[in-house]
């Protein structure tokens, strides 16, 4: 449906990209996508009729207001523009060429409608999620376009608390009728145990759908057997004796045919957490995964830091160049929060009297925005007193000196200091 039918919104999403109508910037997983005033004003044009083919007069009357300059004018425009969105014009995901006709903006737009921020008397989650519309909107697409079929491989990338496991929870909560398997990895790459994050999720599966195992012992034996207890003594002796020799090949192949087999019933989701501490072998099947073909209704979901693969030979590492440069991977990467999500995140946790301006822009600036030092910093304020819960009563919510008590947490301290040391 074309955001126009509501009249025009201000903040519009398209996969990773974030079109704000009101300041007239686009941006891609936070970061501004620079385009000239025309490629901008075609962009609208295109989405404000999202799925018909806009003719080429009308697309001249919308943009330049006359149509007494040469059709040359708007392929220009129109190549510009899908350099800056990344476009295959021989594949387009955004902006198709009708030949002869014109052109149509050929994916779903989505738009962001702000919620309010929670009275300050009501109960509140301890972390909220805010702003992070645009990485929600990217990660829903991913999400649809695995239901219909087309494979998809998210990489996640953020600091130490920059609220990828937040992201991931809420994207998670908003599924509808999909099966999820969720495993993480563990520093020091695993412990060198191989397939740890992904054994972890299969066995969780299994004993939540004790259903699963016969289909788990017909197509991927290899892993069952790396999962005894889900068997009976006496089928599991014979299925040990029926896999010696087998080769660590095989399992790649399995693992393959178990997510499709699974994919076949209802959407999978497939979770790694923390793949910068990945054992070789996980790491070498996502690789497998990510170069199967076929339609699947599979969506494999990975989280990474990418500071730690910067200063480490983790085989992760060139194996994100490799999906990034094949365009294999999409990744969304996650950054501090801006001001005015902070501002948000502390009126619905402490209410309107702990957010005054100065307050604000000082947390912002000393945290650069990492939500994990922002609610850490937020709960030592309220243990001092700083912060009156919730703001309730009269008075004011913020003690005077709030903006000379902010320190790192005890909480975080250690963390911090572990970081620095690797």
């Amino acid at each position: 449906m074309s955001p126009m039918a509501h009249g025009p919104a201000s903040l519009l999403q398209f996969g990773p990209f974030t079109l704000d109508r009101a300041d007239g910037r686009l941006r891609r997983g936070g970061r501004a996508v620079e385009l000239k005033p025309k490629a901008l004003a075609l962009l609208l044009a295109l989405i404000d009729h999202a799925g018909r083919v806009v003719a080429k007069d009308e697309l001249l009357d919308a943009v330049w207001g006359t149509r007494y300059i040469t059709e040359g004018v708007i392929k220009t425009q129109v190549a510009e523009l899908r350099a800056a969105l990344g476009d295959d014009p021989k594949a387009p995901s955004w902006i198709e060429t009708v030949h002869g006709r014109g052109y149509r903006f050929a994916g779903q737009v989505n738009v962001d409608t702000p919620q309010a921020p929670a009275p300050a008397g009501d109960p509140v989650d301890g972390s909220p999620l805010v702003g992070r519309g645009e990485e929600l909107a990217g990660l829903r697409l991913a999400f649809e376009r695995a239901r219909a079929g087309e494979r998809q491989l998210v990489g996640v990338a953020g600091d130490p608390g920059v609220g990828k496991s937040t992201l991931l929870a809420t994207f998670i909560a908003t599924l509808d009728g999909a099966r999820v398997a969720s495993g993480q990895c563990v520093e020091r790459w695993g412990g060198n145990e191989p397939y740890l994050p992904v054994l972890n999720a299969l066995d969780q599966l299994c004993a939540a759908e004790p259903a699963l195992v016969p289909a788990v012992r017909d197509v991927a034996p290899m892993w069952l057997v790396q999962m005894p207890w889900h068997l009976p003594d006496a089928e599991r002796v014979v299925l040990q004796s029926q896999l010696t020799g087998a080769s660590p090949e095989r399992m790649l192949r399995e693992f393959g045919a178990l997510a499709e087999r699974l994919a076949s019933e209802r959407p999978l989701v497939w979770l790694v957490e923390d793949v910068h501490w990945a054992d070789p072998a996980t790491v070498h099947l996502i690789a497998a995964l990510a170069r199967r073909r076929g339609p699947a209704a599979l969506m494999v979901l990975l989280t990474f830091r990418p500071i730690d693969l910067a200063f480490t030979d983790h085989p992760f590492g060139d194996l994100r160049r490799e999906l990034r440069l094949q365009r294999m991977m999409q990744e969304l990467p996650l950054e501090g929060l801006s001001r005015d999500a902070i501002g948000q995140l502390v009126r619905r946790r402490h209410g309107e009297r702990c957010a005054p301006d100065g307050f604000i822009d000082q947390l912002h600036r000393y945290t650069e925005g990492l939500p994990l030092f922002v609610l850490g910093v937020l709960d030592e304020l309220v243990d001092a007193g700083v912060i009156a819960p919730l703001a309730d009563g009269p008075g004011p919510g913020l003690a005077a000196d709030a903006t000379s008590r902010l320190a790192v947490p005890r909480t975080l301290a250690d963390m911090f200091d572990g970081q620095l040391q690797r």
